[in-house]
This record gives C-alpha cells, sequence and structure tokens, in this order.
C-alpha cells in the first residue's frame, strides 16, 4: 500500500487490529505498512508533476514534500512536511520498552500543538487515546480479544460508534459508523487479498446508498499498479495506472502516476538511508 492514500488508511486504520491479543503475533511496523524491505533509518518524498512551459519543455513543478523516520524497529520517530524548503508539520512519536507508541506530538505550524496519547493493557492492547485539542477515544474487544468498537470523543460532547467485522486474518472487512443518536452516519467495506494488500473498498452514506468504489491492482512487490475509482452519486470515475524504479533492496525510488490517457499525473521520488548491518 504505497500510495498515500492508502498509506492514510493503513497508519490511522488497519495498524489498530494489529494491537489486539488477537494479531499480536503478527504485529506490523509501520515500514511494514509502506512496504519497506531492509532496515530503513530515513525516506524523503518529493511529490512533483509535469508542467509544461514555453516551448513546450516539461519541467517538473515539486508539490510535496515529505521526510519520515524510522527507529530500529521500523517505527516513526518523526513524520514532517517540508514547504518551499521550510519544515512545517511535524508529528513526533515516543515508544515504551515494549515498542508500544504511547505518545504521538503534533506540531502545527502557526498552531497549537497537540499531544495524543495512547494507554495499553499489560499484554500491549490499546485500550485509549487521549488527546489535548481533538478527540479521545476508546477500544472495545471481544473475549479473544479481536477489536470490535471503537467509540471517539469530540470536544464538543457529540461522539461516533464504529463498529468492525474482522476476517480471519485479522483485517476489517465492515465497519458501520453511528453518531451520539444511534443513527448511521456511513458504512464502509474492504477487501484484501492473502498478502494483505487492500484490492476493493466501499462507501456507503447514512441510508446505505453505495457512494463510491475503489478497486487496485498490485505488482509481485506488492506496489500498486492501478487504482479505479467510481462515484456513483456524480457520475464520475477514473483510472489511474503506476510505474516504479526500484533500489537493489526491492524499495521503489521513483513512482510515476497516469491517466487513463496515459498523461503524466504527478510524479513521486524517494531518496532513502538504510541503518548498518
Amino acid at each position: 500500500m504505497n500510495r498515500k492514500i492508502l498509506l492514510i488508511i493503513s497508519f490511522c486504520l488497519f495498524s489498530l487490529f494489529t494491537n489486539s491479543i488477537y494479531a499480536q503475533d503478527k504485529k506490523l511496523t509501520d515500514a511494514d505498512f509502506e512496504g519497506l524491505k531492509g532496515k530503513v533509518k530515513y525516506v524523503r518524498e518529493i511529490v512533483s508533476k509535469k508542467k509544461k512551459l514555453i516551448g513546450l519543455i516539461p519541467k517538473e513543478s515539486i508539490m510535496n514534500c515529505y521526510d519520515y523516520y524510522y527507529n530500529t524497529k521500523g517505527n516513526f520517530i518523526k513524520v514532517q512536511y517540508i514547504n518551499d524548503g521550510k519544515i512545517g508539520n511535524q508529528q513526533l512519536y515516543e515508544y515504551d520498552d515494549r515498542n508500544n507508541q504511547i505518545y504521538i506530538i503534533y506540531v502545527y505550524e502557526g498552531q497549537e500543538n497537540d499531544t495524543i496519547v495512547k494507554v495499553f493493557d499489560d499484554n500491549g492492547v490499546i485500550l485509549k487515546t487521549k488527546g489535548n485539542l481533538f478527540e479521545n477515544s476508546e477500544y472495545k474487544y471481544n473475549d479473544v480479544g479481536i477489536l470490535q468498537s471503537i467509540t471517539t470523543y469530540f470536544s464538543d460532547d457529540s461522539f461516533y460508534i464504529e463498529n468492525y467485522l474482522i476476517d480471519k486474518n485479522g483485517n476489517p472487512y465492515d465497519c458501520i459508523k453511528y453518531n451520539k443518536d444511534n443513527k448511521i452516519v456511513e458504512r464502509n467495506t474492504y477487501d484484501f487479498d492473502n498478502k494483505g494488500n487492500l484490492l476493493k473498498t466501499e462507501l456507503y452514506n447514512e441510508e446505505l446508498f453505495l457512494v463510491n468504489t475503489t478497486k487496485n491492482k498490485y505488482n509481485d512487490k506488492n506496489d500498486i499498479i492501478e487504482e479505479n475509482f467510481i462515484n456513483y452519486k456524480r457520475g464520475f470515475e477514473y483510472t489511474n495506472t503506476f510505474k516504479y524504479k526500484y533500489d537493489t533492496k526491492g524499495n521503489w525510488l521513483k513512482q510515476i502516476e497516469y491517466n487513463k490517457e496515459g498523461e503524466i499525473v504527478k510524479i513521486t521520488k524517494r531518496e532513502i538511508e538504510y541503518y548498518k548491518d
């Protein structure tokens, strides 16, 4: 899952399921979620697009730049956004002696910082998160330790509950979100292959009307090579494809995204530094 939107899903959702008792024996790191091979220490991703200048000479125009720093266990130490050569927003991570991520410190450019504190039980299973500015969450499990629901509370006293169904591999395949009035807010479904790659997602609205569908294809390195998106409400659809250049470790250094007309949508380049063996 190497595209940004899939990474967001991975970090914010699927990582939760590796913290259940059910999944402790196959707990994945942040580097695992990104599909990185080897002992990666640092990754810089530079996202750009092709821009035509006078004389139709193509030139890359930088859109975004991200830095990812990893500890020796493969988990984040720091993630930061770079804008015009300056550090913008940052996320700083701290761990306990069992490598459980206990703090995330959000540093916002020109705004008040926030700290998310994670609370675990004696088995390393996450029980709740507590933030200074934003939401607090509580996690509930069944008798064999499989995550069943997450309740998220907001500062305005509102909350929503997400109820999950989990497959035998520990992947969520159905999630229904309710508000405090016990009314459905939305439903999401997920399909995975046996390698854990996200093949299909479907989003339904509060009336359980199918709003959009995303389907993905992957190469033998588990990197996405095609994404098809359909929005049924607006009648909008696109299919984008991806090509890669790899280093000797099998990590991609360059990803080029094309639309269905074969035009370049964006180019992402990586600089990767590894820990010494």
